[in-house]
């Protein structure tokens, strides 16, 4: 927000973390469309697979998540 620099340096690179999680594009060839979400269950998983973890899939860590979107919201603010 600071630093008029790092939205140059690195604004690209930011780019490509935020549709890591986030992909607007439903054809996109980087990630896809809605990777951060189970629309079943309504939530992200941590884990993934079941099969390495006697304990099922786990839940995302809430204030993992709310970082990450107010990240993605202040990023968006800025540019």
């Amino acid at each position: 927000m600071y630093d008029k620099n790092f939205l140059r340096d690195y604004g690209p690179m930011v780019e490509v973390l935020i549709r890591d999680i986030f992909s607007p594009y439903r054809d996109g060839t980087l990630f896809p469309f809605i990777r951060y979400k189970d629309p079943y269950m309504g939530h992200c998983w941590a884990s993934g697979f079941a099969w390495n973890n006697d304990n099922g899939n786990n839940h995302e860590s809430t204030s993992e998540a709310m970082n990450a979107w107010a990240g993605i919201i202040m990023y968006g603010l800025l540019t």
